[in-house]
């Protein structure tokens, strides 16, 4: 015991003396931030690992869920690591400091099991080499009996093979009952002094949503992959994604760690639901999350309450992949608007459909603060909108802007893709077009100080997209079955 509290004492020492007097933002590596919980005595612990940079980790709403969740466990904990920037990197490594949590200067080798968020494919890289920061063999194959559990959860997880070699569990779809259900069985297990492959078999039988890849092997066909097959009779194929059926208020944080340097998003982040009404084509979010699950106004109101006070944010943000078409969005509006007039609180909306946008929320977000708006039209004619399955058409665009012309927004964002299947030269003049009306929109009303920008980003699909015109798209793995 006393050889561990040295290891932690060096590694608390070796940050204080050796990185933080030398890097451009010491704030990312100290810890102790407002609302930490540490839990040294917890018998299970686990570290929350974002494949990034604290700046953009510590905006991720769903490491703040699974931080509250599994730190109100009585014999579990959380701690968070984020991967270092480049200058923190090069001293770790010349000067052999293992990567740490925040809360306890624990080295990332010394937790029970180890949790990475794949919110992107450019992540990858990322784990790899916090894995070997944090002196974990990369490859699942080479890991001992000593070695953390090292599991993947998030939205890329729900096509798993690409990091199947460096991850021992994935966990599918909701992490809000299932984390805190695989964690017991390795509480329970460890206990029982059971070996590592026993605890990943229990899990991947037992619980919807785990995929172990080294039970399951991949089939192939002249170089390329057909399916899989399972090892073991006992072991479901194909595996569901969890779904939690209800956002239940216990689930989110009463008092959100506070950030000590600015962040990407440095608000406080209110998710009023979870799914989305429509079924764009290209959306991968818009399918994985399904179904659509609204959450009560009443549990909303009380956690922005309780959450401004115990944090003090002046900024908030009604989270949710298109937050206008949360059915009980006026009642919501309604209710707050005295608890964030009173608090000073700003509100923003970052997701918003021209077809759903009314004179109630220009006028609610306006007042609150708010100086941009931003709208994704994503394609520059109805055509290739429609071939997308994208819902709105531009008369609904053009509306929703003169709107918010009307109740003083003068800054409007506008969100495009090229490379889109079946794309023509036509569509992309229309992306142009576009922008101009909303320019000519402005000038009709009189107003000469508007601000548009444009955004165009290439489309990259991650497989070779289904436009047959049916609704139901195919899972991209055929290892995960999407009821959708």
């Amino acid at each position: 015991m006393m050889e561990f509290e040295d290891r932690l004492f060096k590694v608390k020492m070796d940050v204080e003396r050796k990185i933080l007097p030398f890097v451009e933002k010491p704030g990312r590596y100290i810890g102790n931030e407002f609302n930490i919980v540490v839990k040294p005595e917890a018998q299970v612990k686990i570290a929350l690992c974002f494949p990034d940079i604290y700046d953009i980790g510590m905006s991720y709403i769903g490491f703040k869920i699974l931080y509250n969740i599994v730190n109100k466990i009585p014999w579990a904990s959380a701690e968070r690591v984020y991967a270092p920037w480049v200058d923190a990197e090069e001293i770790m490594r010349r000067e052999k400091i293992p990567l740490y949590s925040l809360e306890t200067k624990r080295p990332l080798k010394l937790f029970d099991v180890v949790g990475f968020t794949l919110q992107y494919e450019l992540h990858y890289t990322n784990i790899l080499n916090m894995l070997e920061l944090g002196g974990i063999p990369i490859f699942s194959k080479d890991r001992s009996e000593e070695d953390p559990i090292v599991i993947a959860g998030g939205p890329v997880a729900c096509n798993p093979e690409p990091m199947s070699a460096f991850i021992d569990v994935f966990l599918l779809g909701d992490g809000e009952n299932l984390l805190p259900a695989f964690l017991e069985i390795v509480y329970r297990m460890k206990k029982e002094r059971r070996k590592r492959d026993e605890i990943l078999f229990e899990s991947a039988k037992t619980l919807q949503g785990v995929y172990v890849p080294k039970f399951y092997e991949p089939i192939y066909e002249n170089g390329k992959l057909k399916g899989v097959k399972k090892l073991f009779d006992e072991l479901p194929l194909p595996i569901k994604r969890n779904v939690v059926p209800e956002l239940k208020p216990e689930y989110y944080p009463d008092k959100p760690v506070v950030p000590l340097v600015e962040i990407v998003h440095d608000r406080f982040q209110l998710e009023i639901m979870r799914g989305c009404t429509q079924g764009c084509r290209f959306c991968n979010a818009g399918m994985i999350y399904r179904p659509v699950r609204e959450r009560a106004v009443d549990d909303l109101i009380n956690e922005t309450k309780t959450v401004i006070e115990n944090t003090g944010y002046e900024e908030m943000s009604f989270v949710s992949l298109s937050t206008s078409d949360y059915s009980l969005l006026p009642e919501l509006m309604s209710r707050s608007y005295e608890l964030i007039t009173e608090k000073k609180v700003s509100p923003s909306f970052p997701s918003l459909r021209p077809q759903t946008y009314t004179k109630g929320i220009a006028k609610f977000a306006r007042e609150g603060g708010a100086s941009g708006l931003t709208f994704a039209p994503e394609a520059g004619t109805e055509r290739l909108r429609r071939v997308i399955n994208k819902q709105s058409s531009e008369d609904d665009f053009y509306r929703a802007v003169e709107i918010a012309i009307d109740y003083g927004w003068r800054l409007v964002k506008l969100y495009f893709m090229m490379g889109l299947p079946t794309e023509t030269y036509e569509d992309l003049d229309g992306i142009l077009r576009i922008a101009e009306n909303v320019v000519k929109i402005a000038q009709r009303k009189k107003v000469y100080n508007m601000e548009v920008h444009v955004s165009v980003s290439p489309f990259s699909p991650s497989r070779i997209p289904h436009f047959s015109g049916k609704d139901k798209i195919r899972s991209k793995s055929s290892l995960i079955k999407q009821d959708i």
